[in-house]
């Protein structure tokens, strides 16, 4: 293309007024620029030197194509380091000619210079020219060179460091202009924020002695530039901006020149300009934000900055500020990071995190010379809520502010009204179950009745939101104590003629369906004509309360089939299903991405239970899915030449991608003859590799369950090509020696090997094979692999967190507690597993084959709650005289272990309680039992679930004390037992079943009646509720009144 036709394929891409021909010239302009990047660069630059309207438009083009192209960019996929270098110095000229488009010159010539620096081509023209540019009297000349300083700073500095970049800084920081300076200001803050993420070999850090020179310059220049306002204002912002970026995570590099920091803080929070004034915030922000220990002259500074300037600002607010914040559509849009208000409150929320003694301290100091205004009663409830809300919960701390907090329900002012409401329900997500939950909980419901009679509906949608955050958290006594006030707050508030209130009637609804695993037959037949109703008035141009509004509407109605399966008649659920997947196949739903999510999330949740209900659907989900997975997270936009970025991140699309991941995987494990037709799509979809690594989490249950569909057909040929797949699978994706997998990706793998683990021993007795000892053994090595993968993952998050020094050791210890978690999480997958591959052993030989295989991964896990999930279930799968010999080295270490250590690992318990229950008279156990006897003697508190779970099984199974089991029973019927609840449950089963303890009967059957009902779901559908059900048919009529005396309000409730 000659350089006359390429200017008008981009005069007609930029300038035609015909939409066709822009489309048409845009699209041509990129297939071009990609089959001849040569020739493009060289008529880009001509254009560029022709000084005409059109330059403008080559260097716009030429710089995104630098830009959003990294090393595919044209000027280095040439491979012709000649022309890349004599291109820049070009544009350079251009710069120097006086071109009328100088400005997008530069910057284009910034963005190429950049790109030629990393992929280190000779560059020490483009240093002489910014240092000849920055020496120019010509203050244009000046900027330029500046601007240039911005584009270099990006780069590596192991790249810069053979060229003069700090002495050109601080050439730059000489100057006095300020538009100069800020670009400096940007640069240096650019690298030493760059300096301080060095994670690799490939680059260097800037040394302290001139990264300590570089931030007092960019202090003074900020000094030079404020003392020019109110005329270098936009400039001073934008300076103080870039260097913000710095002191939010490396003021700890920065300690000499701390206070210099504040009293920057303190002059911006002294100005009268709120901008500022937002900038002073975050720079004090800055200190909370990095953990800093501060001195005590910073501590007074501080207190000085909060009662003088933040304090007032909060107690200050005037009723605009209110009738603006009550003039929102929705409740979601009140947390605006960029309202000061809003930034202020997140500041205090963060001065809680790392200073809550001085936080509270200045408080104190500045309120008690007060009377308590509805102003400073809501300042104080900010306070207190941040403290709550801080990054350590503390149940003792929670009780102790309480009475403080519910005093916050009496102030006669409709923000602080809505702001309780909104601080409850984040203090309540924060400390989850926590008996101080349930004490505050319990302690809002007095004032709930007077906030719904405001005329405000945001305070009405707030309580309500509140509400259903109380129920979603506290135990579900809570939710039956109060479940008629609740049905009518549902009644009285579903038509509001408000729909931020509707929308939260919605939630609540979910939330209490969610407790009570019931459903709400009239809500939810008038949900379903409001569904119906709204459905067909769908449109691409919906705002985002009436979205949010309909989604939660799919939520709630899709949580009522999910717990109403027995309740609502077949016809019903078809057609809600129906309705629900026809939305899907909607070609509204591709404008409004939360819709499609919500309707994925449905169909997830209703194809564990409703899968034959869709049957009829296949093809077109099918295809839907499909359309889904053919969307890439990064899309070129080739409409427009001259936009921002000609590439868009579909940011929606791996939340898609992962809920049709899990889906497929249902529907092959709930319809594996009505998907095995698709099986040959779905496995041109997951096995084309071009999702990425962490996506395999979710792909594998697709995969692994490909063969269970070949089974169930009788197709041996397509058992094996499907088995074949996952092996080539697990080889790429889990045993390359470059495949390292966290915990959380770990467990949905091993729980999907599980079930094709379970496939492989179906399928040698479908298609008559022999045991496949080569493909079993391949299949535990994996599982092997990936609790490895877990076990470094944890170590090294371990090792990582022991350095890290921004964090507060109580704050580290919680970090700690939450990674268990995900530990016990695993093992449970890995209990499955193991359990799994015994079972399917059919002769001693192959018992033997798959222990071996088990205790060498016993031998290297080296993480004690996996090891002793594996050896729980070798016990309670192998025969005796195996399984006591291989457990007796185990015993006592791991008793010891669970004795002496504050956290009580649940995995350890359990192995402890299976071998107390199937060894009950061995001599080991009964040593410990006097050991019992002491324990429970002193104190079951302090309480730990499965310590008392572990003392609970020994006094039931291996004693006969009956005052200790009384004991227990009266703990089990006064408290809730928490995460070790199944035990206790199972344990009452055998003490009932085996007729122990007969004088506490009544206290047995209470307890057991109590558990039961408090974990329903778990039950529901197994041999244990048909026994549960006689035990209470069987109760004569004396016993029921007693038995009832002891129930919980959820028993109770349940037993109507």
């Amino acid at each position: 293309m000659k350089v006359d036709e390429f200017q008008n394929l981009l005069n007609t891409a930029v300038n035609s007024r015909i939409p066709q021909e822009i489309q048409q010239a845009s699209e041509m302009y990129f297939q071009y620029v990609e089959q001849n990047q040569e020739e493009f660069l060289q008529n880009a630059i001509l254009t560029i030197e022709g000084n005409t309207p059109l330059s403008a438009i080559a260097a716009i083009i030429l710089k995104k194509n630098c830009t959003y192209h990294m090393s595919k960019t044209a000027i280095i996929a040439i491979d012709n380091q000649a022309m890349a270098v004599n291109i820049l110095q070009r544009l350079l000229q251009q710069i120097l000619s006086g071109s009328q488009y100088a400005r997008l010159i530069n910057d284009c010539a910034g963005e190429v210079g950049a790109v030629l620096i990393e992929h280190k081509y000779p560059m020490e023209m483009f240093f002489s020219f910014i240092e000849s540019a920055l020496g120019q009297d010509d203050v244009s000349y000046q900027r330029y060179g500046a601007i240039l300083l911005e584009y270099v700073a990006n780069c590596k500095l192991k790249f810069l460091a053979e060229y003069p970049i700090f002495e050109l800084l601080q050439t730059a920081f000489s100057k006095d202009d300020i538009q100069v300076s800020q670009s400096a200001i940007k640069a240096a803050s650019v690298l030493i924020q760059g300096s301080s993420f060095i994670n690799d070999e490939t680059d260097m850090a800037i040394p302290d002695d001139i990264q300590e020179q570089l931030i007092q310059t960019i202090l003074f220049s900020l000094q030079k530039i404020g003392q020019q306002l109110p005329d270098s204002k936009k400039t001073f912002i934008k300076a103080l901006d870039n260097f913000h970026t710095v002191t939010e995570i490396n003021l700890e590099y920065m300690l000499n020149n701390i206070d210099n920091v504040f009293e920057l803080a303190g002059q911006l929070l002294n100005t009268d300009d709120e901008d500022l004034f937002c900038q002073g915030v975050l720079y004090l922000e800055s200190f909370a934000n990095n953990n800093l220990e501060l001195s005590e002259q910073q501590i007074a500074q501080m207190n000085v900055m909060l009662t003088t300037k933040i304090f007032p600002y909060l107690q200050n607010i005037d009723q605009n500020f209110v009738d603006k914040l009550f003039g929102k559509v929705d409740i979601d849009e009140f947390d605006d990071p960029n309202d000061p208000y809003c930034l202020i409150v997140y500041a205090i929320g963060s001065f809680a995190s790392a200073y809550d003694d001085q936080l509270q301290q200045a408080f104190k100091q500045y309120s008690e010379q007060q009377q308590l205004t509805p102003q400073l009663a809501h300042l104080k409830l900010i306070i207190i809520s941040s403290t709550l809300n801080a990054e350590f919960t503390d149940n003792n701390l929670l009780a102790q502010l309480t009475p403080q907090l519910l005093q916050m329900f009496e102030v006669q002012s409709e923000l602080t009204q809505f702001e309780i409401c909104k601080s409850i329900k984040h203090i309540l997500q924060r400390y989850g179950m926590g008996p101080g939950s349930s004490q505050l909980a319990k302690g809002i419901m007095q004032y709930v009745p007077q906030f719904l009679k405001s005329t405000n509906p945001f305070i009405i949608a707030q309580t309500i939101n509140m509400i259903a955050e109380a129920i979603h958290q506290v135990e579900s006594d809570f939710c039956y104590e109060i479940f008629d006030y609740l049905i009518q707050i549902i009644n009285e508030f579903q038509q509001s003629p408000h729909l931020i209130v509707q929308r939260q009637v919605l939630s609540l609804l979910e939330q209490v369906m969610k407790k009570t695993r019931q459903i709400l037959i009239n809500p939810f037949n008038y949900y379903v004509q409001i569904f119906v109703h709204q459905a067909n008035y769908l449109n691409k141009d919906m705002k985002g309360a009436d979205i949010n509004y309909f989604i939660q509407l799919i939520q709630t109605l899709t949580i009522a089939l999910q717990v109403g399966i027995e309740v609502i008649d077949q016809q019903s659920a078809q057609n809600l299903i129906t309705l629900l997947l026809e939305l899907l196949f909607n070609p509204i739903s591709e404008f409004i991405h939360l819709l499609t999510n919500s309707l994925l999330d449905a169909v997830m949740i209703l194809t564990e239970s409703y899968a034959t209900m869709m049957v009829q659907f296949l093809p077109q989900l099918m295809d839907k899915f499909t359309s889904i997975l053919g969307k890439t997270y990064w899309v070129d936009k080739k409409d427009n030449i001259v936009a921002d970025n000609n590439v868009e991140y579909n940011g929606f699309i791996l939340t898609q991608h992962k809920q049709v991941f899990k889906s497929i995987g249902q529907l092959l494990q709930q319809l594996p003859l009505q998907m095995y037709d698709y099986s040959q799509n779905i496995i041109q979809m997951l096995a084309s590799n071009k999702f990425s690594k962490y996506d395999f989490m979710y792909i594998c249950q697709s995969i692994f369950a490909l063969p269970g569909v070949a089974v169930f057909a009788k197709d041996l040929n397509g058992y094996q090509f499907a088995i074949n797949l996952a092996k080539e699978q697990i080889v790429s994706q889990i045993l390359a020696p470059d495949q390292h997998h966290c915990t959380e990706e770990v467990t949905p793998m091993i729980k999907s090997l599980a079930l094709m683990l379970q496939c492989v021993f179906t399928a040698q007795t479908t298609f008559n094979l022999e045991f496949q000892s080569d493909l079993i053994h391949f299949i535990v090595e994996t599982f092997k692999k990936l609790i490895l993968d877990s076990k470094s993952s944890f170590i090294n998050w371990l090792d990582g967190i022991s350095y890290e020094t921004k964090i507060r050791e109580e704050d580290k210890k919680a970090l700690i507690k939450q990674e268990v978690l995900s530990i016990y999480t695993c093992s449970d997958q890995i209990s499955l597993f193991t359990s799994i591959v015994i079972q399917g052993c059919k002769t001693d030989e192959e018992r033997k084959f798959v222990l071996n295989m088990l205790v060498e991964a016993i031998k290297v896990c080296k993480i004690d709650s996996y090891m002793c999930t594996m050896l729980k279930e070798i016990i309670r799968n192998s025969k005796p005289n195996v399984s006591e010999k291989m457990f007796l080295g185990f015993f006592e270490q791991f008793l010891n272990t669970f004795m002496n250590n504050d956290i009580k690992h649940p995995p350890i318990a359990q192995l402890l309680i299976t071998f107390l229950t199937l060894y009950p008279e061995h001599e080991l156990v009964q040593q410990s039992n006097q050991q019992v006897v002491q324990r429970l003697y002193q104190s079951i508190e302090p309480f730990d679930s499965y310590y008392f779970a572990f003392n609970f099984v020994q006094v039931s199974l291996c004693m006969k004390n009956e005052e200790l089991y009384e004991m227990c029973v009266n703990y089990i019927i006064q408290h809730k037992v928490g995460e070790a609840r199944y035990i206790v449950f199972d344990t009452l089963m055998k003490v009932f079943q085996g007729q122990k303890f007969i004088t506490a009967r009544i206290k047995t059957v209470a307890s057991i009646i109590n558990l039961y009902f408090e974990n329903e779901i778990i039950y529901k559908g197994k041999p244990v509720e048909i026994e549960v059900q006689r035990i209470i048919r069987e109760l004569v009529p004396e016993d029921v009144q007693q038995v009832g005396q002891l129930l919980t309000p959820t028993a109770q409730a349940r037993l109507q």
